[in-house]
């Protein structure tokens, strides 16, 4: 598998960051016109002031303009006034610390790669802050998120606690109401996609699953995925709302996730990881069509079954990803 790390836009330098605003934070849903906004050919994220994460996030296919233009589609993991579908908390030996929820001063910056947004807050330690930055590419799916603790105190403040993601199922994915076999299709699930595999994260799930760096896990939907990958082993586990919670190892005081939000399809999952086989992103679509059509197969025995969905797999692969290398 390759490193997610190489192709995701990159930090840019501190000193080079030009404006600065100081803001309140706020729990809880946020209004629209919370914090900073960054647009860009197919992303287009609002932040809260408090910097824990995004609570504007949409996805357009082939642009947002064409998308705006009625020339082509987006979905919105999130609106304004949602409970953010990105949470961080810091959690311990004591009380959890919900980074929702702090004081944070705003940085943006842009280069030839991507349009970041910065944020820095205090934290309830003598002279320990939280950094969290978000990288989004210019002309592409990816944001790439940075968590550093920082200052003199921060390893001994790190002891013991780690990072946790919580991720929910997102608002945009959930279709309208349908009917047989689009019903089956348009399920929202989670998903841990690694090692050439595509694995179902079920909702009674006990002990949490290993994320391993170049590994993606999150929540997908019929056309559109909102995944991420971390740049160390963690563990992902679901949550009762359809989201998951990913955790990071402990003692750690810096972070590094890259997120995917887009369509499935092979061109932008090529670009997100450009050495990324097209069989695994046939699996994406495999598994959908195949949670239905075990449903309308339900009276069949195992062995017709088996037979309808290879004759499935050999279309779509044909079809699909024959011939594109």
């Amino acid at each position: 598998m390759p490193s997610v790390r190489r192709r995701g836009p990159r930090r840019p330098a501190w000193l080079a960051l030009a404006v600065v605003a100081s803001v309140a934070a706020a729990a809880g849903p946020v209004a629209a016109a919370a914090g900073p906004r960054i647009t860009t050919s197919r992303l287009d994220l609002g932040f809260a002031p408090d910097g824990a994460g995004p609570v504007w996030w949409r996805a357009c296919n082939p642009s947002c303009a064409q998308a705006d233009a009625g020339a082509g589609t987006s979905v919105a993991f999130a609106n304004p006034g949602d409970v953010p579908p990105v949470r961080l908390v810091l959690r311990g030996p004591v009380a959890a610390l919900d980074l929702q929820g702090l004081r944070s001063t705003t940085i943006l910056a842009e280069d030839a790669r991507a349009r970041t947004v910065v944020f820095e807050a205090g934290l309830p330690a003598g002279g320990v802050r939280v950094a969290r930055s978000f990288a989004i590419s210019r002309d592409g799916y990816l944001t790439v998120m940075t968590v550093s603790i920082l200052g003199p105190s921060a390893a001994e403040f790190m002891r013991g606690r780690r990072l946790e993601i919580e991720l929910g199922p997102g608002r945009g994915l959930s279709p309208a109401p349908a009917a047989g076999f689009a019903a089956m299709l348009d399920r929202v699930g989670r998903v841990l996609v690694g090692g050439g595999a595509v694995r179902v994260i079920p909702d009674d799930l006990r002990d949490p699953w290993a994320v391993r760096p170049g590994d993606w896990t999150g929540v997908r939907g019929r056309f559109w995925a909102l995944v991420v990958a971390p740049d160390a082993t963690a563990t992902v586990a679901p949550r009762p709302d359809g989201g998951l919670t990913v955790t990071s190892e402990p003692g750690r005081t810096s972070w590094r996730y890259t997120w995917y939000s887009g369509p499935i399809e092979r061109a932008a999952l090529r670009s997100a990881d450009p050495e990324l086989d097209p069989r695994r992103s046939a699996r994406w679509l495999i598994w959908m069509i195949e949670r239905g059509l075990y449903q309308l197969v339900s009276p069949a025995g195992s062995r017709e079954a088996e037979r309808l969905l290879d004759s499935l797999t050999h279309l779509v692969w044909r079809s699909l990803y024959a011939g594109y290398r």
